[in-house]
């Protein structure tokens, strides 16, 4: 089941956040996604609209999807949750809100532009993210097809 994002659910999705992210970015070092934490919590949660994946059978939030208009800030599954669908229908109940979606993501994630590419974006332009000096690719899904 896919809502909107409650108080009490703010340190699980955090803790979603950081094991995901320490994985999928090993080539950023795991102290700077660490000191991002307090910034994700007071800025980046509030400044967005944030709809978490809950499994209902475990009653656990296992992901989440935050938007900043049509603009995917953050994609997350729990890295034991990975590889199950999660993710897919989070992004497939965000495009369904949008004509378009757009975001960024490191092109070293190999995992994540595979899964953006397959799912219909289109890379639209390279550039460097200025915290980490690493190649970003921003991507566009236009046309829904979810």
């Amino acid at each position: 089941m896919i809502r909107p994002l409650e108080p009490e659910d703010t340190d699980t999705i955090l803790e979603i956040w950081l094991r995901s992210s320490v994985a999928a970015h090993d080539f950023v070092p795991r102290s700077y996604w660490e000191g991002k934490l307090d910034e994700m919590r007071t800025r980046y949660l509030p400044d967005s609209r944030t709809f978490v994946y809950q499994d209902e059978s475990a009653e656990s939030v296992c992901g989440f999807v935050s938007l900043v208009e049509n603009y995917v800030a953050a994609l997350f599954v729990h890295p034991d949750r990975q590889g199950q669908g999660i993710g897919r229908r989070l992004l497939q109940w965000a495009a369904a809100q949008y004509p378009t979606l757009e975001l960024s993501v490191y092109a070293e994630n190999k995992r994540a532009v595979r899964f953006y590419l397959r799912e219909g974006f289109e890379i639209r332009q390279e550039q460097t993210d200025a915290n980490t000096g690493r190649k970003e690719l921003h991507l566009l899904l236009r046309n829904k097809r979810y």
